[in-house]
């Protein structure tokens, strides 16, 4: 009997001894208890009560009752990582000393009114990661020393304006990653003490003006990733000390003139990912510390001349993924200090080197996936200076117009290697810089050229040591104003027009000049299509006749040729004197063609001494 009650002893010694297991498993110190996944499911009850610090991450408690009261000494709670749903009020109402309490990754629903209040130390609460879709006003009232407050990754729907009153001191509010679509007005009028606030990943549509004139003191202000399109002027107001300003992945398509005015104090704001289409001359203005500046991915397609005028301290400019095709002259020539400049996958068609000629302290500059098909000579100097560059992925034409800047390539750069040819089609995909220069060849006249002695041939070969300037027509210079110039077809036809007219004019005055000649020395042979049988005169001589043979326009039936009489006495044609005497005789015998008339000859007598003479018929 007594055997068996002793074994009974120590069964019961046992039982009792279970609920002081989890101290043996959890490792303590002097000040401190870390029970990490053990799988409790409640607070142990038998740690020393004089801890400081209780970790309890990573098991499966459910709920929290007053049991942890009885650690009152504690400055830190870590009920990270758990199953609990529920926080019944006053809970914490004995921890007076607690500054930490970790209540993340949990599955808590809703905070209730004075769930955590009389925690007059307390300075850091993390509730962010659970399934809290509510929080009722006065949940985090008497908190007078709260700095950090987590409120991120839940389902909250809406916040009311008297959520967040009485916490003096709160500097950190991570309300980011809700379903918040609308802050009610006065929702952060009690935290002049703000520093930064989370709202990023909502669903906020508007922000009402003035929801943040109250916070004096806030420097970084995160509104990305929300459905927000318009910004009311006001809304921004009085931020004197905004420092970051965060508006990307939003619906915005304009910002009104002077909305970010009176943030003197910003050096940060990101427009990324909207649907911004100008950038106006004012829209920056006043903006005199802002080192950075993001607005890429939006539908931008013009910038104002004078846009960045105001920045002077700014060192990085994203403009990538837009439509802009044009960069206006002298944009950049106020960004001193600027650092990067991103231009990649726009519509650019011009590289500008005035454009970039005042960024002393550039050394970076991505201009690739543009439309530039060429780049002038004072572009490599630019390029040289700058130490990252990207001009990949642009239509390179690779023709005469690249030879003043093929010349200076000597492959001491890197972004010799980039210049990939995407015209003509021989050259596709060769790289400038191992083309011979023979080979960059125009098919047609150079852009900035007005060729006025091209001949018919349309694949006219330019010598590669002949540049521009050198060929005995009008060029333009790069860096020069571009002067005006008229379509190519119109300088054709209007050369071809002239050439036409001049021949035509000039022969009109060589018909005219022989038709005044041939009429003055009109022949003075007879016609013998009038006289069948006549002597022929002594005037006319054989050469005459020759000449009248030899010019069948004079005549309409085919001239045959002379023959020779049979009666050997008689010739076709006589050779006789001339029958006047002097200036006439000297004249008829200088001049072959000049002749008798026909009628005249018909009233002189024949003389009787004259041989017969065989006449050839002629024609007028």
């Amino acid at each position: 009997m007594a055997r068996k009650l002793q074994h009974m002893l120590i069964f019961l010694l046992i039982i009792m001894e279970e609920p002081n297991m989890p101290e043996g498993d959890c490792s303590c110190s002097p000040s401190s208890c870390s029970c990490v996944n053990l799988n409790l499911i409640s607070i142990p009850q038998n740690l020393p009560t004089s801890i400081s610090i209780l970790t309890l991450t990573s098991n499966q408690i459910t709920t929290i009752s007053q049991s942890v009261a009885r650690y009152e000494d504690l400055s830190e709670l870590d009920l990270s990582t758990n199953n609990i749903t529920n926080i019944h009020n006053n809970t914490f109402s004995n921890l007076r000393r607690l500054q930490k309490l970790y209540l993340n990754v949990n599955r808590i629903t809703n905070i209730q009114s004075g769930t955590f209040s009389n925690l007059p130390q307390l300075e850091i609460l993390y509730l962010n990661e659970n399934k809290i879709t509510e929080i009722y006003n006065g949940a985090f009232s008497n908190l007078p020393q709260l700095q950090t407050l987590h409120l991120y990754d839940n389902e909250i729907l809406k916040i009311n304006s008297g959520v967040f009153s009485n916490l003096p001191k709160l500097k950190r509010l991570k309300l980011n990653k809700n379903k918040v679509t609308t802050i009610h007005s006065g929702t952060f009028s009690n935290l002049p003490m703000l520093e930064v606030l989370y709202l990023y990943k909502n669903k906020i549509r508007m922000i009402p003006p003035g929801i943040f004139s109250n916070l004096l003191h806030l420097k970084s202000l995160y509104l990305d990733h929300n459905q927000i399109s318009d910004l009311h002027s006001g809304t921004f107001l009085k931020l004197t000390q905004l420092r970051k300003l965060d508006l990307a992945f939003n619906q915005i398509t304009a910002i009104q003139s002077g909305i970010f005015s009176n943030l003197s104090q910003l050096e940060s704001l990101i427009l990324n990912s909207n649907k911004i289409t100008n950038v106006w001359s004012d829209t920056f203005t006043n903006l005199h510390k802002l080192q950075e500046l993001f607005l890429h991915a939006n539908d931008i397609t013009k910038i104002q001349d004078g846009a960045f005028s105001s920045l002077p301290k700014l060192r990085v400019l994203y403009l990538l993924y837009n439509q802009i095709r044009k960069i206006p002259p002298g944009i950049f020539s106020n960004l001193l200090q600027l650092q990067t400049l991103e231009l990649s996958y726009n519509q650019i068609t011009v590289f500008q080197p005035d454009t970039f000629s005042n960024l002393m302290q550039l050394n970076r500059l991505h201009i690739n996936s543009n439309q530039i098909s060429v780049l002038p000579s004072s572009a490599y100097a630019i390029l040289s200076h700058i130490p990252t560059v990207d001009i990949n992925q642009n239509p390179w034409q690779c023709d005469c117009n690249m030879i003043p800047f093929r010349r200076k390539m000597n492959g001491s750069f890197s972004f010799e290697n980039q210049i990939k040819c995407a015209l003509p089609a021989n050259l596709i995909g060769q790289k400038l810089k191992n083309i011979n220069k023979t080979d960059l060849i125009c098919k047609e006249p150079p852009a900035a050229l007005w060729c006025f002695n091209c001949k018919g041939s349309t694949d006219q070969r330019i010598p590669a040591d002949t540049t521009p300037a050198s060929l005995p027509v009008n060029t333009i210079k790069p860096d020069n104003k571009i002067p005006p110039s008229f379509p190519l077809p119109i300088v054709i036809s209007s050369v071809c027009g002239s050439l036409v007219a001049g021949l035509v004019l000039f022969g009109v005055i060589i018909l005219t000049t022989w038709c005044k000649r041939k009429a003055r020395n009109f022949p003075s042979c007879p016609n013998t299509t009038a006289v069948s049988d006549a002597r022929i005169p002594s005037t006319c001589t054989n050469t005459q006749l020759a000449a009248l043979q030899s010019n069948p326009m004079y005549s309409t039936d085919p001239v045959k040729p002379a023959k020779r009489n049979k009666n050997t006495n008689t010739t076709q044609v006589g050779t006789m004197p001339p029958h006047n005497q002097g200036a006439d005789a000297l004249s008829a015998s200088s001049e072959p063609h000049l002749y008798e008339d026909v009628d005249q000859l018909r009233k002189k007598p024949k003389p009787k001494d004259t041989p017969k003479q065989s006449v050839k018929r002629f024609t007028n």
